[in-house]
């Protein structure tokens, strides 16, 4: 056997002892790859969802703001009751105007899509005081 011969078979070896794990590694780091590609395509979809619902609780909360509120108010009867209602009328409103896509991608990110809503509503109606 000759020198030649000799590196040959040691290169043969090798390359049939590391081929394998050479796929195995690249088959497995696409899989990983792939998974990350997927959560990133379904956190953008939730982050698209959300965003959706949070116009649609802006929404509902001047549209209550406008039709409702500034109405009692330039009658001098906004008061606490009146105040629960217009915040059940957004509730009601916004329910309505929020998708099922949107209300699961609440739940999935925040557990509780009613606290959400009304914590979102509450947030708003504080920003409007501070904007008007």
């Amino acid at each position: 056997m000759d020198i030649k011969q000799g590196i040959q078979d040691v290169l043969y070896l090798i390359i049939t002892g590391i081929l394998p794990l050479l796929i195995t590694y690249g088959v497995l780091f696409l899989k990983v790859k792939i998974k990350e590609q997927e959560k990133q395509l379904e956190n953008d979809q939730l982050v698209k969802y959300i965003d959706a619902a949070t116009d649609a609780i802006s929404k509902a909360v001047l549209t209550v703001n406008q039709t409702y509120v500034d109405s009692l108010k330039k009658q001098g009867k906004f008061d606490e009751a009146a105040a629960k209602t217009a915040k059940q009328m957004a509730i009601d409103k916004a329910k309505a105007l929020i998708t099922e896509n949107s209300k699961k991608a609440i739940e999935t990110l925040y557990s509780d899509f009613e606290a959400y809503l009304n914590d979102a509503i509450e947030e708003l109606v504080r920003e409007n005081k501070f904007t008007v």
